[in-house]
């Protein structure tokens, strides 16, 4: 299944990137630029993950370095709306403690 990522500004210095499809190797480093970019114009980061249907490693792993670099530089990233595979993706890795999470993007704005 193909990939759609889009960028929208929610809220100045805000930024909310939505992510569809499958989150496998191709598509990562295709998110992993995107949300790089993100991370140096705005202050908080939003990727929504509502629509993700696939996810692998990579993918999980794009997540993780765009949220340390997002902490590195006192910016706040936060996952929104994660899917069921995900999440069960992500609490397998253990990762449930580590990143940032909100229901939805009123919630995440507030964090």
């Amino acid at each position: 299944m193909k990939t759609n990522v889009q960028i929208e500004t929610t809220h100045e210095r805000a930024t909310l990137v939505s992510v569809k499809g499958s989150l496998e190797l191709e598509s990562a480093l295709e998110l992993r630029e995107t949300l790089l970019q993100a991370i140096s114009s705005a202050h908080l980061i939003m990727v929504k993950l509502a629509r993700v249907t696939e996810v692998d490693g990579s993918g999980i792993a794009c997540l993780l370095e765009a949220y340390q670099k997002a902490a590195r530089l006192n910016k706040k990233f936060v996952l929104v709306d994660v899917s069921q595979t995900v999440s069960r993706y992500l609490e397998t890795a253990q990762l449930g403690e580590v990143l940032c999470f909100a229901p939805d993007v009123s919630t995440a704005h507030t964090l």
